[in-house]
């Protein structure tokens, strides 16, 4: 939609309630559910939020008094929260065949827990989290039947026991982690399932493939601290004398090229080091786009798909530090030996191949 701004230089009064009541309009209340769901508005600044848009978007006056205020945008946001339960609630109890997803995280050392359906028509449908003082198996299977609990509640109109019940037949498998925990939790679910239902039919468990990804970060790491000390040399910079107060026996030099010239040529590397403005001026002048990502060590993928491009920049590497910056640091030099050297560059394969061919592709 295009608003001719040049015509409109006389502000417009719009009311957002329809004519002769005090109700919003429909368009007005999605406004205050998604504000508040999915751009994490506060309910006490909605009305603000919209009054500010209206004045310096749309050139058009809302009257104060139908602003939505905070108790309206809650309550509104509210309504949202039991839509989204009954759209939930309903696919329990049309599907017969559903999967629940769980899994668990902290943030701010705080626990939170994450709930998922799959059904057997293909919606992915989230459950919302939820905080926990701990994350062990019975105060998992509490929390995943509190929230089905929840969702049969909705329905007043029919016995909540048997919609309940509706939905726990209706659910058929778990998928969650590897770890001993969520192990636990899938078979303390299934036993608790087959004791509410009193049948002896067990449910599908499913693991997460994430977590064979993230395996395959680890464990590269320690191939190729193996593979070093199998090596009669030192490769990269830790063949150089100014170097050896820099070694370190927990990091392989294939990740350390990769954390470090993520450092110096990614696109948020540190302050002191990074030369990212350059680096890009060279690839440009070189008719190529930069691939050299950020570094994150708890990205599984990131370790691949950087050594990809590594390898891919290698010769460019070489070029720009050796022949274009004037003063190289100690961190920027120990990227240019790194890149030099053949040995690394055959890891830098090695773990791009992974990127190309299984986690990429992922």
């Amino acid at each position: 939609m295009k608003f001719d701004f040049l015509n409109q230089a006389e502000k417009r009064n719009v009311s957002m309630k329809k004519h002769n009541s005090n109700w919003y309009t429909k368009d007005v209340i999605k406004c205050v559910i998604e504000m508040i769901g999915q751009a994490e508005v506060s309910g006490k600044n909605c009305g603000k939020i919209i009054d500010i848009l209206a004045r310096h978007i749309f050139h058009t006056a809302i009257d104060s008094k139908d602003l939505p205020s905070e108790r309206s945008s809650l309550r509104y946001a509210d309504k949202g929260h039991v839509l989204a339960k009954q759209q939930i609630a309903e696919a329990l109890l049309q599907s017969s065949n559903i999967d629940l997803h769980s899994d668990g995280t902290t943030r701010n050392c705080q626990k939170i827990v994450g709930h998922q359906l799959s059904t057997d028509g293909g919606q992915l449908l989230s459950c919302g989290f939820t905080s926990v003082f701990k994350e062990d198996s019975d105060t998992l299977v509490d929390v995943a039947f509190n929230l089905l609990q929840e969702l049969a509640d909705l329905y007043t109109d029919r016995e909540v026991d048997t919609v309940f019940q509706s939905m726990l037949q209706n659910l058929t498998g778990l998928m969650s982690e590897r770890g001993s925990v969520m192990k636990s939790f899938n078979k303390a679910f299934n036993i608790q399932r087959m004791n509410t239902l009193g049948i002896d039919e067990n449910m599908e468990f499913l693991h997460c493939n994430a977590h064979f990804l993230l395996g395959l970060s680890s464990e590269s790491k320690k191939v190729f601290r193996k593979w070093e000390q199998h090596l009669n040399e030192k490769i990269g910079r830790d063949g150089l004398e100014k170097f050896k107060k820099f070694s370190s026996s927990s990091e392989n030099a294939a990740y350390r090229f990769i954390r470090t010239a993520c450092d110096v040529l990614g696109s948020r590397g540190d302050e002191k080091n990074i030369c990212r403005a350059s680096w890009e001026a060279y690839c440009h002048l070189q008719s190529q786009n930069s691939s050299i990502t950020i570094f994150r060590a708890n990205r599984f993928n990131n370790v691949f798909q950087a050594a990809a491009s590594l390898h891919y920049h290698r010769n460019d590497i070489v070029t720009f530090l050796q022949d274009l910056i004037a003063s190289l640091n100690l961190k920027q030099k120990s990227v240019l030996h790194d890149a030099r050297s053949d040995s690394i560059d055959c890891a830098m394969v090695a773990l791009g191949l992974l990127y190309h061919k299984v986690t990429g592709p992922y």
